[in-house]
């Protein structure tokens, strides 16, 4: 028994001076993991996670085993009502099925196959082409917030498509530096792109983008809150190395990193804007990541 209390007055001892310690960005990380909640698990990998906007749905895409070559995707759906899960592209499993995100409805979701655009209605699995070919190649998607266009990229340039028909632009063609991962601003008004070691804000409009501001920094997997968190406005996520971190695109402020001591292999907003969803090579979690500057 005297052991045993020993151990526990060392283990308090412990926090006492690691809680003493605690750098107020660090204060930040222990605030904002309080309540992550394990949604999902299996055996398949899942990345390119995307949350429906009526909060019922998150899909993503997993690697198919197969001894035909590849590598090939497939996509899933998890829905967080019901505690089920199915695969959306079953049919299509030698093909390269990738970044899933849904229309405004949540009635449909976009991806690509083997790098041309699709569209399948969640009620009946009807799956279509949306754009005519894959050249360019069509990958990160993201919807407009008014359901009505898609930005997406080749890896150098990025290309508009309409939802309704599926005519594309190239957005891109006068700015010289390669872009990729675009996301839309709330007010559908801007696109952020990652470029090599910066973070582009661009306004969106008659077709093109023109450069607005860029941050100097290693930016990757950056997605624009749908909703503005006050006092600090819209925020991009992004990782930060092997955690996410959080930017103000007016100003370039970083107000948190989040190092969730996981390998991250996905995240999304939540469509709040105060949570998100990230997996790890077989789970899903949901986190409340802006707890403590949403208040």
């Amino acid at each position: 028994m005297q052991l045993y209390r020993f151990a526990c007055l060392c283990a308090v001892t412990l926090y006492c001076l690691s809680t003493a310690c605690t750098s107020p960005v660090e204060s930040n990380l222990i605030t904002n993991l309080v309540g992550t909640q394990e949604l999902y698990i299996d055996r398949h990998q899942k990345s390119h996670l995307s949350w429906s906007p009526d909060s019922s749905m998150i899909v993503y895409q997993t690697p198919v085993d197969t001894t035909t070559g590849g590598p090939f995707y497939t996509i899933y759906i998890y829905d967080l009502q019901q505690d089920t899960v199915r695969e959306l592209t079953p049919a299509a499993r030698d093909r390269r099925n990738c970044f899933p995100t849904f229309a405004a409805d949540s009635k449909t979701i976009f991806f690509t196959r083997d790098d041309q655009l699709y569209k399948m209605s969640l009620a009946d699995g009807q799956t279509s082409p949306l754009t005519s070919t894959n050249v360019p190649p069509q990958r990160h998607l993201d919807i407009s917030p008014d359901g009505r266009l898609i930005a997406c990229d080749d890896g150098q340039d990025i290309h508009i498509v309409s939802v309704d028909d599926g005519a594309m632009v190239t957005a891109s063609e006068s700015i010289s530096s390669p872009l990729q991962n675009p996301s839309w601003s709330p007010d559908g008004q801007r696109l952020a792109c990652e470029s090599p070691d910066s973070l582009i804000i661009f306004v969106f409009a008659n077709d093109e983008i023109v450069r607005e501001s860029a941050f100097a920094g290693e930016f990757g997997d950056i997605t624009w809150a749908r909703h503005e968190t006050s006092p600090f406005g819209s925020v991009i996520l992004y990782r930060n190395g092997p955690g996410i971190a959080t930017i103000n695109p007016e100003t370039g402020e970083i107000y948190d990193a989040f190092d969730i001591r996981k390998k991250i292999e996905s995240f999304c907003w939540a469509p709040n804007s105060h949570d998100i969803a990230f997996s790890t090579p077989h789970s899903i979690y949901r986190a409340p990541l802006i707890t403590t500057i949403g208040k």
